[in-house]
């Protein structure tokens, strides 16, 4: 995936969410920033929420579903919600994170 041509190698996590996020790919996505700490993106239409439950573990640049928007977050700091599926573990910076603008592929 790339954050304005500032390329990064994602890990899927084997659950039904990231399977359905897998299945729309190729996407090109318009990021946003929000609450000072992570990126966001609309997806054009809400993955399956089967199978999700809490999990562990949180990482920074971890690539996540929140349920009740049904939008895309990456955060370049540490986070916990509980309406989260985390989808895939990216291996970003955080320079290439806050560097990033607008688009998302």
């Amino acid at each position: 995936m790339a954050f304005d041509g500032r390329a990064m190698s994602a890990t899927l996590y084997d659950n039904p969410s990231a399977r359905d996020f897998f299945s729309m790919l190729p996407l090109h996505l318009i990021v946003s920033d929000y609450a000072h700490n992570e990126k966001i993106a609309y997806l054009p239409r809400k993955l399956t929420e089967e199978g999700s439950g809490p999990f562990g573990n949180e990482q920074p640049y971890d690539l996540s579903y929140f349920m009740p928007w049904g939008n895309l977050a990456m955060f370049y700091a540490d986070y916990r919600h509980p309406g989260l599926i985390r989808l895939a573990s990216t291996r970003a910076s955080r320079r290439c994170m806050c560097a990033a603008s607008s688009r998302f592929t």
